[in-house]
């Protein structure tokens, strides 16, 4: 008995710390937060994670607006999960449990450079709409089987592709990753 009240008082602080930290984030980032009650557009693959609620949920759209939202919940000490496509069957992978979800959706662009044969893709795209774009110039790509799977833990994942026994996963054909830390390194 005692110690599910202890548990219980651990998890309303961390539920606390999550609810200041959504009130923070929402006067930076006002209309680009969501809270559970309200988020008709969110959507996840996994149902395990479907099934999980963060305290809230923030679209940022710039590289900027990410570090400063690493930068909120970490001066907070707040969880939180990162959300590429939502494909992830783990819980609490990209879908936070009672912390803050950071969804990537609105960095969700493809830019083809035919020359180089090269295209960069912000983490909030899918497989799909890379397929899409780089179709648009008779390329292809190391990519998956399912549209909906997001770029960003289908790369990070190793990525396996019918293409991989001749051109390796998907991680092996990648040149550059932009990655976001809180002092711009």
């Amino acid at each position: 008995m005692l110690l599910q009240n202890i548990v219980r008082i651990v998890a309303l602080a961390r539920l606390g710390e999550s609810l200041r930290t959504c009130i923070e984030l929402g006067f930076e980032f006002g209309p680009a937060l969501y809270y559970p009650y309200k988020d008709t557009d969110f959507s996840i693959w996994d149902q395990k994670q479907n099934s999980v609620q963060p305290a809230c949920r923030v679209e940022p759209s710039s590289t900027t607006e990410v570090v400063r939202i690493i930068e909120i919940l970490t001066n907070n000490w707040c969880r939180f999960a990162i959300k590429g496509g939502g494909h992830s069957p783990q819980i609490d992978a990209s879908n936070s449990v009672g912390g803050v979800t950071i969804d990537m959706i609105r960095i969700n662009h493809v830019r083809v450079n035919k020359e180089q044969l090269t295209t960069h893709v912000g983490p909030g795209a899918t497989l799909g709409k890379v397929y899409t774009h780089v179709e648009q110039h008779n390329l292809t790509f190391v990519g998956g089987r399912v549209a909906d799977v997001g770029i960003a833990g289908f790369s990070l994942g190793g990525g396996i592709s019918n293409l991989s026994p001749q051109y390796g996963m998907a991680v092996d054909n990648i040149f550059e990753y932009e990655v976001s830390t809180l002092n711009f390194t």
